[in-house]
This record gives structure tokens, sequence and C-alpha cells, in this order.
């Protein structure tokens, strides 16, 4: 009997043995909307043994994601000298950014619908990004430059091409404006490539077929001096075709504009493999981002790496001061009481910081040359859908 997932791959099953085809190369263009998941029988600890076993898909993911995590550690620890910091996957905290009398819509910073459970005969919310924590913990480690961390998120969102409700999310927070964060930001990518290259260079062959695709965007750093090419959002809106870009919210238009996923990778292909989109609309991005200079709060110190699927790295420089994240607070329409204390936490020690974060999954899907993010999970978590473990 054979499985298909995702109308590229298919996995038979013969008696006790399990094998995977060679994946069939997707179309660059389109990414697939719908999935279909393998049926129950098939996801039984013992059968599911033997395909991470036996098949070459499977193990080739571990192996990268084995690669990306020591090549993490390596450089925000020995190269950067940043503090890790092991943290809580649950909070309390929550914003409604769209006011009171909507969903709240993220906790711990994002915008992602948050996933409310009972731990310890408390409601709380599993976190969905750290950055809160992390702006924490940098204040109370006096002289760190910077603290990371290796975490899974949860989000409510629907799964989709290039969604995952829960991933293994690389946070990151540092002392510094948002051009040290994306120096920093670019030095991980970087790093993490060329462990590819040095490490894993046959897992890739043997997967995707070529090493082009990582060996163009280290030629591309370098030929830029060391950095990634960079365009604004609204530079960015002029050379793309209408369908690129949409309005964030049709029934708030004054919040602006935001690409699609057709135009991020658009821009990817102008640019040779990676691009940063900087100054999003402000009422766009989360009410914690700083406003651009003299852009009378129309804009924001922000953000997005573009590689591979699209958006894979969001960054941003945070408000500094409590009276300035009070004002984002009333500017982005958003109830005090919930950020008390992060308000607070900024008048008893100010300091200038920036972050980022990245799903790693995205990322091994670029490595790989695979367009549907889903198939990264080894074990997978999708709303709705029984768990192996």
């Amino acid at each position: 009997m054979e499985i298909q997932l995702n109308n590229r791959r298919t996995i038979s099953l013969d008696g006790d043995s399990i094998r995977a085809s060679k994946e069939v190369s997707p179309d660059k263009e389109k990414l697939e909307q719908t999935r279909t998941l393998p049926p129950k029988t098939w996801a039984h600890p013992g059968k599911h043994l033997k395909a991470v076993i036996t098949d070459d898909w499977y193990s080739g993911v571990f192996r990268i994601q084995d690669c990306i995590f020591h090549a993490t550690v390596d450089y925000f620890r020995n190269t950067l000298g940043f503090n890790y910091t092991m943290l809580p996957v649950s909070t309390k905290t929550i914003s409604a950014p769209m006011g009171e009398d909507t969903i709240a819509l993220g906790n711990f910073g994002s915008y992602s619908y948050p996933i409310s459970v009972n731990l310890m005969d408390q409601n709380v919310f599993l976190a969905d990004s750290n950055q809160f924590t992390l702006e924490y913990y940098l204040r109370i480690r006096d002289g760190s430059p910077g603290v990371y961390v290796m975490a899974p998120c949860f989000r409510g969102d629907e799964p989709d091409a290039t969604h995952l409700n829960q991933f293994q999310h690389v946070e990151c927070e540092l002392v510094g404006d948002m051009n040290k964060a994306i120096a920093v930001a670019e030095g991980y990518i970087i790093n993490i490539l060329k462990a590819v290259l040095r490490e894993e260079k046959c897992v890739v062959m043997k997967i995707a077929g070529t090493m082009e695709h990582l060996e163009r965007v280290v030629a591309s750093y370098t030929l830029n001096n060391n950095g990634f090419p960079r365009i604004t959002l609204d530079e960015a809106i002029k050379i793309l075709p209408s369908d690129c870009y949409k309005l964030v919210d049709e029934l708030m238009p004054h919040r602006g504009f935001e690409l699609t996923r057709k135009g991020e990778r658009q821009l990817i292909a102008m640019f040779g493999g990676a691009v940063w989109v900087t100054e999003p609309d402000h009422l766009s991005v989360p009410f914690y981002q700083a406003y651009l200079d003299e852009s009378d709060r129309k804009k924001a110190k922000a953000a997005d790496l573009l590689i591979g699927l699209g958006e894979i790295i969001g960054l941003g420089e945070r408000q500094e001061t409590a009276q300035e994240t009070l004002d984002a607070l009333k500017h982005h329409d958003i109830t005090l009481s919930n950020y008390e204390w992060y308000v607070e936490m900024r008048r008893i020690k100010q300091v200038k910081t920036s972050g980022w974060g990245l799903g790693s999954e995205r990322l091994i899907s670029w490595i790989l040359q695979h367009n549907d993010v889903r198939d990264i999970q080894i074990l997978p978590r999708f709303k709705d859908n029984d768990f192996l473990v």
C-alpha cells in the first residue's frame, strides 16, 4: 500500500518495512495549501521507528537539526559570549492589538492566536514567543551582551505550507540597536550555512540534489560587505506587482500594508536568495517595536529576513523608555493592564535592546529545498490530529 504525502512523496508499506520515494522537485512558484496526512494506522510507534531508521528524508532532517543545534550554541556562546536561558513554556501575558472586544491575539509578544491550558490549577497560555522573558533576563544579567534560547513555541493559527502551530524557535535579545541585531542575525545564518556545508554536504546533496542555494547566499553575504541586501517596504511595493502585497487588515486600512508570500519570493529571486525588508508600517507590527526616527510614528525600526519559503526571521528594536512604551500601547489601542509589568520594567532599568526570532523548521525546509514546512516535523504536531506520542 502506498500513502501519498502532500502530493509529492509516497510511503510504501510492504509488510514490516517502510520505503519513501525520492521527492519530486517542487514547483517553485506554488505552495501547497492542502495536506493529505497518513492514516492513523501508519502513526504506530513500531512502524514510525522503522520509517525514521530507513527513510533518507527523516534521517536527513534529524541530522540537519543536530547540525543547527551545535552551530547555534557555538555561535552565541563562543563567538558572541551570549548567555543561554531556560524558560517556562507558559505565560499569563497576552495582548489585544485590535481592542478589548476582540479575541486576544498573541502572548509573550507576538500576534498569533494563543493556546489556553490549565496548568497546576491556573489558566495560562502556552508561550508562542519568549521575547518578553528574554528582555527581562537581559536586565537582571548585568554585563551580558545578549541572551538566547532554543525552545518550542505554540500557536493556534492554522498550519499550512509555510506555517506550523508548534515549532522550534531560536530567539535572541541583545543590548544595542536594530542594526546590531541585523548583524548578529546575519552572522548566525552564515555560521549555520557554513556548518552545513562543512558537515552535512552529503545529506543535502542526497535530498536536495544541490548545494548551490547555500553557496549563493554565503557568496551574496561576502560580496555585500558581510551583510545581506536591504529594501524598505515602501520601496518593495513600488517595484512589485499589485498581487505581491496587501492590506494587513481590509477593515482597518490605516494599519498599512504587508507583503504576500508571492511578493516575498519575488524579492528573494531579485536579490539572489536573501534580502531584508525594513521599515514596516508601525500598526502592522507589535506595539513594542521602536518608531523609526522622523517617520511621525508611521514606521517601525523592524525588519524581516526573506529566504526560501519567505520570511524566516522577524526582527526589531524595542521601545526604550516607559513613556515610549505607554505611548505605543495607546497608539495600538492596547489596554495598559495587560502590560503594567512590562512598562514598569523600563522604569526600573532602561536599556536599549533589540532582538529577533527564527523558526528552525523553515530554515531546514530551505536547506533541503523543500516547499512544505509541515514535512520537517519528524513527530507531527497539527491541530485536530492525534499525536504519535
